[in-house]
């Protein structure tokens, strides 16, 4: 429990922001030589989830998936929630019978997460592979969001309070956010928004 409590202030810590060299397009999960891997527990976590999530969807395994999604602002606290929730989802349920795969999808493109300075130095303070392919973005999806959305187990949306109509078919299992509940949320709802 001391590790999930300290992940929000690991990835929210700031000090620095030093511009990067522009990114390279590479297949998902691999590594440009410019860039360099992640070395923490963090980064470690994301990038293996990752990777058993596309072995998984090659395997046609996505229904055991739940996606944990922020908003498509890809603000930091909409990242911050959705990689700290993700991972609190897994970690909490990998000593019971039914544990839950879980991933954080960033709904932005790879090559704009650097546009936010504060997710920048975030990700960057939190040891996270500086060309983001720890982290499961919008155009690393495997398929199209609409019919991947028929195939998990479920979406678990932070910091919106309803999801975007390319994921409107996702079966919902809840919602965190503070803005004001749209009714889309399960009955009875296991979500925190304003009524």
């Amino acid at each position: 429990m001391r590790s999930l409590r300290l992940l929000p202030s690991a990835l929210l810590a700031s000090f620095s922001s030093a511009s990067r060299p522009s990114q390279q397009v590479l297949q998902p999960g691999r590594v440009a030589a410019s860039d360099q891997i992640g070395v923490g527990h963090f980064s470690e976590w994301s990038r293996a989830t990752k990777r058993e999530f596309l072995v998984d969807w090659q395997a046609g395994k996505q229904s055991e998936w739940v996606f944990v999604m922020g908003n498509e602002a890809g603000d930091l606290d909409s990242m911050t929630s959705a990689l700290t929730w993700a991972y609190h989802l897994e970690h909490s349920t990998q000593n019971t019978s039914h544990p839950t795969k879980a991933i954080a999808l960033l709904q932005t493109q790879t090559d704009a997460l650097d546009l936010r300075p504060e997710n920048k130095v975030a990700l960057k303070n939190s040891k996270m592979t500086s060309g983001h392919d720890d982290l499961l973005t919008m155009d690393e999806l495997p398929e199209d969001p609409e019919t991947l959305a028929l195939k998990l187990k479920g979406i678990v949306l932070v910091d919106h309070a309803t999801p975007l109509r390319k994921w409107s078919r996702a079966n919902i299992l809840s919602i965190f956010d503070h803005h004001v509940d749209k009714g889309v949320a399960p009955t009875p709802p296991p979500a925190s928004s304003k009524k």
